[in-house]
């Protein structure tokens, strides 16, 4: 038994003291970690070896950001080391997390959005090496792998928003009428053509055109490189194209076959192609070609965001324009569950068989008062080429569309009623589309 050392004076009111004392100085010290600690979550400080990260904050303030385009058939990618964007970014993405832990990764169908969610992806790189991406939709929201949706991104958005549109501006062109357009273009002058999803460039003339341009390359290499456009082949398809001129870039729309008349010698085009910009109508029949302005909402950025917008009976359109264009990345996004094997089995066989459509009148008649489904009526003539040998259909269509991350969506199974067996009545194609229809000869010059 150790022998009781004697107490100071004042016994044990002496000892209380001192122990409130060492009280107060320990809960001094806890404050000051705690603030020190936030104080380098702010600042994106490193935290000292074998302590945690401040929860809901990047370990380290990012040496690097980029952003890129999720939809796969835009390209673009853009990458920032400014010190004060890399401080936004930490200090929002911070902010947008606020104290949720980082959850232990799942499944992937856990850790990604909806297909339909992401429009651009947000990169975060630190100091490690380590990348953090976020999937960023068309209007703004935030989804991270690991913490889900981030629900207080608004200054996130705000910081990136700049760099956005610097990406935006990089791949697409800008809107301009066709009456701008016509007076930037003079006939007889050259212009370059870029393929919007390929990046292949061509040189180009304007041979004539009063509704849009006709035009020709200008050598065989040029034709070389559109022809590579189509596979190889001659083709009535449109693609989304940004035509460099004036020292603009203008979105537009071409197709590959070559028709009419001609200027340019020994260049390997037997005849001219068109060019449609905004507001651009056919010189056979004064209209503004669906598949054409499609391709323009695409080349201009303004695809995802009209999509966004536009009502159902509008979006059920617009897929089966892009299926008879060939365009399976457009239709794609207006496709409920585009992952699917039905859907991928349909949209080959339509974007094989199905040649062209006419739209007829269409109504959005039901809508799901909470904005979940809806169901459309339209009236659709499509002609088909393909392994089916060819032929009409006059479809009257009553389709179902869910919502999907704010675009409504077509069903795959809602587009098996698309065969020529399967419609009402048979009429031969208008004159324009006889010949990518295989009915007769070379169309005449500018219907395009």
């Amino acid at each position: 038994m150790h022998p009781q050392l004697p107490g100071p004076p004042g016994g044990t009111g002496w000892a209380r003291n001192l122990r409130s004392l060492l009280a107060a100085g320990l809960l001094w010290v806890l404050a000051a970690l705690l603030a020190a600690g936030a104080l380098r979550a702010i600042r994106g400080l490193p935290f000292p070896s074998g302590l945690p990260s401040w929860p809901g904050t990047l370990s380290a303030r990012p040496v690097a950001v980029e952003v890129a385009f999720a939809w796969p058939e835009y390209p673009g990618r853009l990458r920032s080391t400014d010190p004060q964007l890399l401080a936004r970014v930490h200090r929002a993405l911070a902010a947008a997390r606020g104290n949720a832990p980082r959850r232990a990764a799942g499944p992937p169908s856990a850790e990604a959005p909806d297909p339909h969610f992401p429009y651009w992806t947000l990169t975060v790189v630190d100091r490690a090496g380590e990348r953090r991406t976020i999937f960023v939709s068309a209007d703004g929201r935030f989804h991270e792998a690991g913490y889900g949706p981030l629900k207080r991104a608004g200054d996130l958005w705000q910081a990136i928003r700049p760099l956005l549109a610097r990406l935006e501006q990089d791949v697409f062109g800008e809107a301009l009428p066709w009456e701008q357009v016509d007076r930037l273009w003079p006939r007889g002058s050259a212009a370059a053509i870029r393929d919007l999803e390929t990046g292949r460039r061509f040189r180009v003339s304007r041979l004539g055109g009063t509704q849009h341009a006709d035009a020709e390359p200008l050598t065989p290499a040029d034709t070389a490189r559109l022809r590579s456009l189509y596979g190889g082949a001659w083709s009535w398809r449109r693609r989304a194209v940004v035509l460099e001129v004036g020292g603009r870039r203008v979105a537009a729309s071409i197709n590959g076959m070559p028709h009419g008349e001609e200027a340019v010698a020994a260049n390997d085009f037997p005849g001219h192609f068109c060019v449609h910009t905004l507001r651009s109508t056919t010189h056979g029949g004064g209209r503004v070609d669906p598949a054409h302005h499609l391709m323009i909402l695409k080349s201009s950025g303004r695809l995802a965001r009209t999509l966004l917008t536009a009502a159902p009976h509008q979006v059920a359109g617009f897929l089966l324009v892009a299926l008879a264009n060939g365009d399976v990345a457009s239709a794609a996004h207006m496709a409920t569950d585009p992952g699917s094997a039905g859907w991928r089995q349909e949209s080959a066989r339509l974007a094989r068989d199905l040649v062209f459509v006419e739209l007829g009148p269409a109504r959005t008649i039901v809508a799901d008062p909470e904005g979940r489904e809806a169901r459309v009526e339209l009236q659709v003539d499509a002609w088909y080429g393909g392994d089916g040998g060819g032929g009409h259909g006059r479809h009257h269509l009553v389709w179902r569309l869910v919502r999907r991350s704010g675009f409504w969506t077509v069903p795959a199974e809602q587009l098996g009623h698309l065969r020529p067996g399967e419609a009402q009545g048979v009429m031969a194609p208008p004159a324009r589309l006889r010949e990518c229809l295989g009915w007769s000869g070379r169309e005449e010059s500018g219907h395009g």
